[in-house]
């Protein structure tokens, strides 16, 4: 799930997504740095946190 900003909408869906889910793993992607956004992001459900521009050594395949 890609976030551009503080997108309460794509918030609630993702924790739509993990209550019908439970088992889905969800990694949220933006652009910009956001601590805040982060840890709401994580209370809602999201699995990790990853900036645009990580490139594959920033992955891991789980």
């Amino acid at each position: 799930m890609k976030l551009k900003t503080h997108n309460l909408m794509a918030l609630n869906y993702l924790r739509i997504i993990k209550q019908r889910y439970p088992t889905v793993k969800i990694v949220i992607v933006y652009h910009e740095l956001d601590s805040e956004l982060a840890i709401v992001a994580l209370r809602a459900g999201a699995e990790d946190i990853l900036i645009a521009s990580a490139n594959r050594q920033n992955l891991i395949v789980v």
